[in-house]
């Protein structure tokens, strides 16, 4: 083990330092609080620190990374809103800084992050961010519009998303139970809803009008080589041998994209039908080797976020004969881009569109655990996800994840699973998260304990284990990990400690 009491001490002063900065917005929240309703102004956020632990070694570094922080990191989110009249503000802005640990300071040795120069693997974790920025009035009775940068949620699924594709997520930093709100990356839109209340519903537009940051387009995986990159390309920066194209004649983020959703009430059913006309939320490589309508720049060639049509359905309802929520999406995506080229290929021999039907059926049921000392009824979720490649064609080589080598299948489906208890009258709260690949084998598992102490103090401790039958090697990705696989020696050992004001 590397990590000594130095760095560690480091981080409990930094969180110290991190708490303290809120304590007088606090205080001004508190001694303000009997008079909030009344004031056009109000301020809130948290204060909060990460550390997390290796629980396996990097096989991609030379020294045992057992046991070494690899991440102390702290947070600062501030939520405000107002009223001018008839309209409705809100902002939210949150600043990130890291320590750089020796276990960070191995992978960017590596080249982590080298797109950005040498030893800049910081630049991958510390930001400063207006996360949103939005007015919201009444045009009409019954019409609402919201618009500038807001975050968008449509569909039924937390894990895996079918219709919930209006943003993409970064994950670059975050442990994979970390809230959507935190790392789905918002949107400049126009949100338009309107009423009706004869029919129980409403209607609702999206337009994104192409003024949003490069950066904010699509899911932005760790293709950097930081701690969550894939397993074989952990200290290798993919921006060193590929560019970003923003700008490809089949996924030009200037133009403009849109959305309509109709959600409503029939019974005990709530629905919703929604179309959306977007970029593709996953980014696949125009390669060099064989170009999709333009040449691409970089040494391999460019990372590109294609179009693609969505159309699709949510339903829930309670189900009074099991006692439990039951809940389904379903969505036909048109147009959906794959890489061609499995094992040596690596996804380098071309795209593919193709339509492909991505369901989602879940049950959400209470269990009565009182017995064993729970505070209230516990939550147990079952979720089945499958994604179903229509006119499917081995001939076509397609490849499950861009630079592996894995051969993508007719259906890919996923299991997960929740329970979620509480004891001491909420105040302990421990879940249990497990997800399978029923169609390649490995999953996870993740269970975390929520501590809720006063009406400020949050914390969490979580283990955030991977299980795999095709894990890669480092440097070998024509061993073609699966979905799980990718995450095959990231277990980890993190806490979260949150200050609320």
């Amino acid at each position: 083990m590397h990590t000594t009491l130095n760095p560690i001490a480091r981080a409990t002063a930094a969180l110290a330092c991190l708490l303290a900065l809120a304590a007088p917005a606090h205080a001004q929240e508190t001694a303000g609080a009997a008079s909030s309703s009344s004031e056009p102004f109000t301020l809130n956020g948290y204060a909060r620190a990460y550390s997390s632990w290796n629980l396996s070694d990097t096989p991609e570094t030379p020294q045992s990374d057992v046991g070494d922080l690899s991440m102390m990191r702290g947070a600062l989110l501030l939520d405000a809103n107002g009223k001018v009249g008839p309209f409705t503000l809100h902002a939210t802005a949150r600043l990130d800084r890291e320590y750089p640990t020796r276990y960070l300071k191995r992978l960017g040795a590596l080249g982590a992050n080298a797109h950005e120069g040498p030893d800049q693997i910081q630049g991958l974790y510390n930001r400063s961010d207006l996360r949103e920025a939005f007015v919201r009035f009444e045009a009409a009775p019954g019409l609402a519009i919201k618009v500038g940068k807001q975050q968008v949620v449509w569909g039924e699924s937390d894990f895996f998303h079918a219709m919930d594709l209006v943003h993409g997520f970064d994950t670059v930093w975050a442990a994979p139970t970390e809230e959507s709100d935190e790392t789905r990356k918002p949107l400049i839109l126009v949100n338009a809803t309107y009423s009706v209340p004869s029919v129980d519903g409403t209607l609702q537009l999206l337009v994104r009008p192409g003024l949003d940051r490069e950066r904010d387009i699509g899911n932005t995986p760790d293709i950097y080589g930081g701690r969550n990159a894939g397993v074989g390309y952990r200290g290798f920066d993919g921006l060193t041998i590929a560019n970003m194209d923003y700008h490809h004649p089949d996924g030009d983020i200037d133009k403009t994209t849109w959305g309509v959703r109709w959600t409503g009430i029939a019974g005990s059913l709530n629905y919703s039908v929604a179309y959306l006309k977007t970029l593709s939320p996953n980014f696949v490589i125009n390669s060099r080797m064989a170009p999709y309508m333009k040449m691409p720049t970089g040494p391999v060639g460019d990372l590109i976020y294609p179009k693609m049509d969505v159309l699709g359905a949510t339903l829930n309802t309670y189900s009074s004969a099991i006692d439990a929520v039951l809940s389904a999406e379903v969505a036909y995506q048109r147009g959906v881009a794959y890489n061609a080229g499995t094992g040596a290929l690596i996804g380098l021999a071309g795209i593919r569109k193709k339509n492909q039907v991505r369901a989602m059926l879940r049950m959400d049921k209470n269990l009565d655990l009182t017995a064993i000392g729970a505070s209230k009824p516990s939550l147990w979720s079952l979720q089945i996800f499958d994604t179903w490649i229509t006119h499917f064609d081995d001939n076509e080589d397609l490849v499950l994840i861009p630079t592996y080598g894995r051969a993508v299948k007719r259906h890919e489906t996923v299991l997960t699973s929740i329970f979620a208890l509480n004891y001491r009258n909420n105040n302990v709260n421990p879940t249990l998260v497990l997800g399978y690949d029923a169609t390649n084998g490995g999953g996870f598992v993740i269970p975390y304990v929520d501590f809720v102490v006063g009406d400020n103090w949050r914390l969490r401790t979580e283990v955030d284990y991977y299980y795999h039958r095709h894990q890669g090697a480092p440097g070998d990705a024509f061993s073609a990990p699966t979905t799980f696989g990718l995450a095959a020696h990231n277990n980890q050992f993190m806490l979260r400690l949150t200050r609320q004001f």
